[in-house]
């Protein structure tokens, strides 16, 4: 779509398949029916803002399904205490997680394969309980993600495309 296109359409790592159609509009909108968005985009989003604008259009069609699969992850994992789930573009992190277990996961994860996207949710959750990437840290992620280091070398070998 940033390369001019007008559709496009894309499957998640979640199973949902959205079809993306890009209209000249005098105003920024989002229209869902079904599975498709269309998504009115004025003459004067340069493509750094269009580009933030989809991948936020995204983290809002997928919230509730990312908080989901995170609430399920922890769940059979650390059960540990989660203050909000928040899902951000952001462009040099997959993921995150502060000191008052706000779990921030960047939406381009919805686009890497499945397997990169849990070792995320699994790293963040095992932050909840270890702040940080200690020896401990490192034992709670393979105990509850199997592979990790080589999901985790796979998932550094992806780039988060700059905003």
């Amino acid at each position: 779509l940033l390369d001019g296109a007008r559709e496009l359409t894309l499957k998640t790592n979640l199973g949902k398949t959205w079809h993306f159609v890009l209209k000249p509009s005098t105003r920024a909108t989002v229209n869902v029916k079904d599975e498709t968005v269309t998504l009115g985009i004025p003459e004067r989003l340069d493509q750094k803002r269009l580009h933030r604008h989809l991948w936020n259009v995204l983290a809002w069609l997928m919230k509730t399904d990312i908080e989901q699969f995170v609430h399920l992850c922890n769940e059979r994992t650390f059960q540990s205490r989660i203050s909000a789930i928040k899902i951000r573009a952001m462009s040099s992190q997959w993921g995150s997680c502060s000191s008052r277990a706000i779990i921030t996961l960047n939406p381009a994860l919805l686009c890497v394969p499945f397997e990169l996207f849990e070792y995320v949710v699994i790293h963040e959750l095992a932050h909840t309980v270890h702040k940080n990437h200690s020896v401990r840290f490192w034992a709670a992620v393979s105990e509850h993600c199997d592979n990790f280091t080589e999901r985790r070398k796979n998932l550094n070998q992806k780039r988060i495309i700059k905003l």
